[in-house]
């Protein structure tokens, strides 16, 4: 490990303050408890099961589904450094992405739950029911206006022209040492949000300042085709493979928006697909629904202290776009003003407070993300 990475490590290691619960305390050589970053929770939403991870330190949230075999994990957080977050009672390891990289359980991998982030006026709007804090709320059911869609046209507007912002279609990235990144990577800042996927052993990273100016990302990662997306109106990533009903597609940005989220189109059948209710609103694959894939959004410090390398989407896409700037901060730094008019205010949140969101069907289940 280069010196300069172990000693960030250590700092990280001696400024941990998360709280955990006794089952979570590991014992030092001192017979000293020893807190993890990691808080985990099981929850049950719709009758599934769940599993919560999370950290302030990082930080970060994710949530997984559990079915039978992975109920009988026996979970407990890791003092294991990141991405580990967690093992299980047979001492295996577990990492962020819900994949075992050992002991007797390792290539294993727990479902994806249907969670993001995204802001709180957001949720509260898309669904017609919503839970925080325990407390159920049931807002107003919307009428579908138009028998051609399955969401009420009413909210449907206009945020820019057809296939005007540019999706990424052929992706290049930056192949970046540990020691690059640390002494001459200026293009990500330490706290800059990125979002990371793996799978089948490859990781890639995307910069949100990035993907403020193109939304969508047509991407394929260990040879799975998937689609990277980003709302900068409502702030929720998203990943969903880009295989339906046996055929890959190409998505676009349509320029439509639903209560301010955007609208992908596929290329194939020219159908709009909502990215946080997972599925074609209107076109001839209305209905169907998108297969979400594990992601973390985090700062860039936390995943560039997690790896010895990193494949990062390049600033260099043949785009004459300036991706250093922010885009939206004006946007960010009023409250109360939304592109669109919504149908549905809560003051138990700002309207752009980050929200963590794990839906099912017509209900969503909202937490407060760890800061």
């Amino acid at each position: 490990m280069p010196i300069s990475k172990f000693i960030i490590s250590l700092i990280l290691a001696i400024t941990l303050a998360v709280a955990c619960s006794p089952e979570d305390e590991f014992i030092d050589s001192n017979n000293a408890p020893v807190q993890s970053l990691y808080t985990l929770d099981t929850f049950q939403f719709k009758s599934q099961r769940f599993l919560k991870i999370e950290s302030s330190t990082l930080p970060f949230i994710i949530a997984f589904e559990l079915d039978g075999k992975s109920e009988s994990y026996a979970f407990k957080a890791s003092r294991e450094a990141f991405p580990v977050v967690m093992e299980d009672e047979q001492g295996g390891l577990w990492n962020v992405f819900g994949e075992c990289i050992s002991g007797p359980y390792s290539g294993s991998k727990l479902n994806p739950a249907t969670g993001t982030l995204a802001y709180w006026f957001s949720w509260i709007n898309l669904f017609p029911s919503y839970t925080f804090n325990g407390i159920v709320k049931e807002n107003a059911s919307y009428q579908i206006n138009d028998p051609a869609w399955n969401i009420s046209t009413e909210f449907v507007n206009e945020g820019a022209k057809f296939d005007a912002i540019p999706s990424i279609d052929n992706p290049l990235f930056d192949m970046i040492s540990f020691k690059e990144a640390l002494l001459s990577y200026d293009f990500l800042r330490e706290d800059d949000k990125v979002i990371v996927v793996s799978l089948n052993g490859e990781t890639k990273i995307y910069p949100v300042k990035i993907l403020d100016h193109h939304e969508i990302v047509n991407d394929i990662i260990g040879e799975v085709p998937v689609v990277i997306s980003y709302a900068p109106y409502t702030g929720s990533p998203s990943v969903h493979r880009r295989r339906i009903d046996g055929q890959d597609r190409s998505f676009g940005v349509s320029g439509q928006v639903y209560m301010n989220n955007i609208l992908l189109f596929d290329r194939e059948t020219g159908s709009f697909w909502s990215q946080l209710l997972n599925r074609a609103v209107v076109g001839s694959m209305i209905g169907k629904e998108l297969e979400v894939v594990s992601f973390i959004m985090t700062d860039w410090s936390t995943w560039m202290n997690a790896e010895d390398a990193y494949t990062v989407l390049s600033e260099n896409q043949g785009f004459d776009l300036d991706y250093r700037t922010p885009k939206f901060d004006s946007y960010m730094a009023r409250d109360s003003f939304l592109p669109f008019d919504v149908p549905v205010f809560d003051e138990a949140q700002a309207n752009k407070a980050l929200i963590y969101g794990l839906s099912i069907d017509e209900e969503v289940q909202l937490f407060t993300p760890p800061h």
